[in-house]
């Protein structure tokens, strides 16, 4: 055999040698489990570089930071972090500080602790904090994980927006790039150029470094979640004219697209259709008017979801019928509901059905005969409502 033959017979076989080892791997038995585990470790690795402490833990450490403890009595810390660092990751950023010349990562800068404690943040390698350094005099941290959600913007970002401008502050905010943000502050007609939008990579140094200690949206209440309330009505009437119009309809259904959606909403909605209701899907109209339709309905009707958001701008006393699938009843507009007096009806799935399952994520099937009953008890009590008036 020459050389020529002998060379080329290698290579065929190397080629075989090379697809049989790639099918073996496509394959696997263990591949997912494998793949999860490598990921794991990885991101353990990640998190342990980016050595996080409490922000408490670091003041009683090594000062550097100053506190103003329960802003408005709402019940909230901020911090000022001196020549304070952010590393950005698109849709998450942490602020960083060093402390005898180790640098540390808030734990707080999260914007909630537990996200840290349960590993919900996908941890990436740290960025070096020496190189391609934007500097600013003032930033704001309101860029949390979670925070493209619309609810998460409404309840964990907005809040502490109304806090800062409430104090006078006037310098920049570091907000999430996709999602909510943009389109609110467009709405709202807040100045761009306080804006920064949290883009990949990015590392910010500031003068002055202000991040809030954790605060959950889902326990905000009271006259915190009042005054936000009518802070952002405020401001969306100042820019837009006023929510309410009488050509908007009184009894409104949300549709939710994607994942959580109710399977047989067509038998929902041709149940309710001749009683008057309107039929909203949110992502076929601006935030304004998603806003609107909620601030002039009676009565709503909604699958679970950050499609129920808008609840916070309705009148008070206002019905709320929310659907929840098997795998995911959470109600978390129980603040809101407090605040408002909303005449409350929360419905669950009957079964777990057999339809393709994606835990919390998943698709469900609202009874249709206890939908009726629970809505004839209402129709019921607006009729009663109605009359006393008269």
């Amino acid at each position: 055999m020459d050389y020529y033959h002998f060379c080329k017979k290698v290579k065929y076989s190397l080629k075989s040698v090379k697809f049989e080892v790639k099918y073996f791997f496509q394959n696997f038995p263990f591949k997912k489990k494998i793949q999860s585990y490598i990921t794991k470790k990885r991101l353990a690795r990640n998190k342990k570089r980016l050595n996080f402490i409490k922000t408490q833990d670091f003041i009683n450490k090594f000062g550097l930071i100053e506190v103003t403890k329960n802003l408005f009595e709402y019940g909230i810390d901020l911090y000022n972090v001196a020549d304070g660092y952010i590393g950005c990751y698109g849709e998450y950023a942490f602020v960083h500080q060093y402390g005898d010349g180790k640098i540390y990562t808030l734990q707080e800068s999260s914007g909630i602790n537990r996200r840290i404690d349960e590993d919900e943040i996908r941890y990436e390698k740290p960025l070096n904090l020496k190189k391609n350094i934007i500097e600013e005099d003032e930033i704001c941290m309101l860029c949390f994980f979670n925070a493209h959600n619309y609810w998460h913007f409404t309840f964990d970002v907005l809040p502490k927006l109304l806090i800062m401008e409430k104090l006078g502050y006037k310098g920049k905010y570091l907000v999430n790039p996709t999602g909510s943000a943009r389109p609110f502050f467009e709405m709202i007609g807040f100045p761009e150029e306080r804006l920064v939008y949290c883009k990949h990579s990015d590392v910010i140094k500031a003068k002055k470094l202000y991040m809030f200690h954790e605060c959950y949206g889902i326990e905000l209440g009271g006259k915190w979640l009042q005054d936000t309330r009518d802070y952002v009505m405020k401001l969306i009437e100042d820019k837009n004219g006023s929510l309410y119009d009488e050509k908007f309809p009184k009894k409104l259904y949300v549709s939710r697209i994607g994942s959580r959606r109710i399977i047989n909403e067509k038998q929902l909605v041709d149940y309710l259709k001749p009683k008057g209701f309107a039929v909203m899907v949110p992502e076929q109209h601006s935030l304004f008017e998603q806003i609107k339709f909620f601030a002039n309905a009676d009565i709503v009707v909604t699958p679970h979801g950050a499609n129920a958001t808008n609840i916070l701008y309705s009148k008070k006393g206002t019905t709320l019928v929310e659907c929840f699938g098997h795998y995911w009843v959470n109600p978390c507009m129980v603040t809101t509901i407090d605040l408002l007096g909303i005449d409350y009806h929360m419905i669950c799935e009957r079964f777990m059905h057999n339809i393709p399952n994606s835990g919390r994520f998943s698709n469900y099937i609202i009874d249709i005969v206890i939908f009726r009953c629970v809505m004839e008890k209402i129709f019921e009590y607006w009729g009663l409502k109605e009359s006393v008036k008269k």
